[in-house]
């Protein structure tokens, strides 16, 4: 069964309910079901395609190329590099994909 974990404590939940309480109630922040449903999938096993989506690939690519595309949209999305206001959530979200291919591929 899937967890979700919580963003700011290391408390995990069974539902997206009791994580959305315990955000609202503990941590004073508004629940993202984006989020929350991306963290299922990838919980579930079934992200394999977003990741590749999130660093602008396909599945087929040979991990070198995945490497490559990485490095790349670090540099442009890195928050000491870039302008953007959300440069540091792009940039978890890409490390994220990275790490979730990285570790498919080693378990291959």
């Amino acid at each position: 069964m899937a967890k979700f974990q919580c963003p700011k404590c290391p408390k995990s939940f069974k539902t997206n309910n009791g994580l959305k309480w315990h955000l609202l109630h503990i941590h004073n922040v508004q629940y993202d079901e984006a989020q929350a449903d991306s963290q299922y999938r990838q919980a579930a096993g079934e992200s394999n395609a977003d990741d590749f989506a999130t660093l602008y690939l396909l599945p087929s690519v040979p991990i070198e190329l995945v490497k490559a595309a990485y490095r790349t949209l670090a540099k442009l999305h890195h928050p000491d590099m870039s302008n953007s206001p959300n440069a540091t959530e792009k940039m978890k979200e890409l490390n994220r994909a990275y790490e979730a291919i990285m570790k498919r591929q080693s378990t291959e």
